[in-house]
């Protein structure tokens, strides 16, 4: 019986793995220091340019390689595009970004400050609520950035960790996050 579940357990632990290979779609942004991205930002998402020029810095600080910003609409420089905010593209491709903002008082109310990270082929999306005080799209940004080795423990240069890559790959995601503030 131990042994049958133990095999069990492998065999699903391998399927698992090899599902997970099969299905993984990377997407290199930097090669040997080179740019092969674009960052696309949302044209009516007030917070999507800070959110889009926080990446751009830390990846030209992870990499010496500046990607190029474009307002959605004008032609990226790169085939792979990573879009910033609620832009169309988002829309078209069907992922839901978090939005809405509801002013009551309730113990729930920070719930709709959420995010996405999601790849769909050669785009990669970073939305966030940013309706009313909300800054999901900028908390997107930087959950991005950590998920690329980054790491924030003060303001400034001084409380920031970036790792020093010449190639940066972004792992396929799918994750929608909710950020919490605590209540003073």
């Amino acid at each position: 019986m131990r042994a049958t579940l133990r095999a069990s357990i492998v065999i699903a632990f391998v399927a698992g793995g090899l599902q997970c290979i099969v299905s993984a779609a990377p997407l290199t942004i930097v090669e040997n220091g080179q740019p092969l991205a674009t960052i696309v930002v949302a044209q009516d998402d007030s917070r999507a340019p800070s959110a889009a020029q926080a990446l751009q810095n830390y990846i030209e600080k992870m990499s010496g390689a500046t990607l190029d910003i474009v307002e959605e609409g004008a032609e990226p420089s790169q085939k792979i595009r990573i879009y910033v905010g609620h832009t169309q593209r988002a829309a078209e491709k069907g992922i839901d970004i978090p939005s809405g903002h509801d002013p009551s008082v309730r113990d729930d109310a920070f719930n709709e400050e959420g995010y996405i990270l999601k790849t769909k082929g050669n785009d990669f999306f970073v939305g966030g609520n940013s309706d009313g005080p909300y800054l999901g799209v900028q908390y997107g940004a930087y959950a991005l950035l950590e998920k690329l080795g980054c790491r924030f423990y003060f303001p400034g240069d001084w409380g920031e960790v970036i790792p020093d890559q010449k190639t940066i790959v972004i792992p396929e995601m799918d994750i929608t996050g909710r950020t919490f503030r605590c209540a003073v």
